[in-house]
């Protein structure tokens, strides 16, 4: 999910691009489809001319969030109340293909996200079923929250006071699914990497430990992003082990001032070693 952009029109149409399953070369692909902004508060997901989503902005003084998943365009719902100021109060419950997620879900309290909360993570979809679990306050992150799939812990690490990611973290990749549990261990300073995070991997073929595959260093920038520096090994965008047709390139190179430099080896673990040549 994206917070709408303040700067789109309150009615109209917008292209957004979304991301769907293709079996065919196994990995996550973007698509095109368009948002539909209605006189009486309603956004429309449409797809070649057909309403794949149709929700109404009961609070329209705050921002709304666009789905960017097309199994959560069609399959995600919340349910809950509103208050007379027309702001979410209670509980929330969530369901998927109409069915209820049971304990999943949280309270509002004028609007705003309180206390312990357990929801989809942003990039929920049928192959990539994880939840986070942890606590509000007024909308914000804080304290320690987890990663759950499979009813077992995989993740996590605490938010500070400003709701930023501090201290020691094991977060997933944004691609993780069932055939692609790839995570990443290391250290946020107030919501900035620094120094070294590792790149793990599991086959979700009952082996239960993860196997190092990468990774590199962060420089935290004063007044900006922290960006990766020195040696790195990285993986490619569709590493997965789907079925027979399972695809494992990891990249060898050095990072200058968050840029590739120089010579990287595209290793593929079952095959062979390439060199590609990167100018600063």
């Amino acid at each position: 999910m994206i917070p709408l952009d303040s700067q789109l029109p309150k009615i109209g149409t917008k292209d957004l691009e979304v991301k769907k399953w293709d079996q065919f070369n196994v990995k996550l692909v973007q698509t095109t489809i368009q948002i539909i902004f209605t006189e009486d508060n309603y956004i429309k997901y449409v797809q070649d001319g057909v309403i794949l989503r149709m929700e109404q902005v009961i609070d329209t003084q705050k921002e709304p969030e666009l789905l960017t998943n097309m199994e959560q365009i069609k399959h995600f719902q919340q349910q809950g109340k509103y208050g007379n100021n027309k702001k979410k109060i209670g509980k929330w419950i969530t369901s998927w293909q109409g069915t209820v997620l049971n304990k999943i879900g949280g309270y509002y309290e004028d609007g705003l996200k309180q206390g312990l909360w357990n929801q989809i993570i942003k990039n929920f979809w049928s192959l990539a079923q994880v939840y986070e679990s942890g606590e509000y306050f007024n909308d914000f992150k804080r304290g320690k929250w987890k990663f759950i799939y499979k009813n077992q812990i995989i993740g996590g690490g605490s938010y500070n006071e400003q709701g930023q990611r501090n201290g020691k973290w094991i977060e997933l990749s944004e691609g993780f699914y069932n055939y692609s549990q790839i995570t990443y261990k290391g250290e946020y300073k107030n919501g900035k990497k620094v120094g070294n995070w590792d790149i793990f991997w599991q086959k979700d073929f009952g082996d239960k430990l993860y196997q190092q595959i990468g990774g590199g260093s962060y420089d935290n920038q004063v007044d900006g992003d922290s960006i990766k520096i020195g040696k790195w090994t990285e993986f490619c965008d569709d590493f997965h082990s789907y079925l027979f047709g399972s695809k494992q390139v990891t990249y060898n190179g050095e990072y200058k001032n968050g840029k590739k430099i120089g010579i990287w080896m595209e290793i593929d673990r079952n095959i062979e070693v390439k060199e590609i040549q990167y100018d600063n």
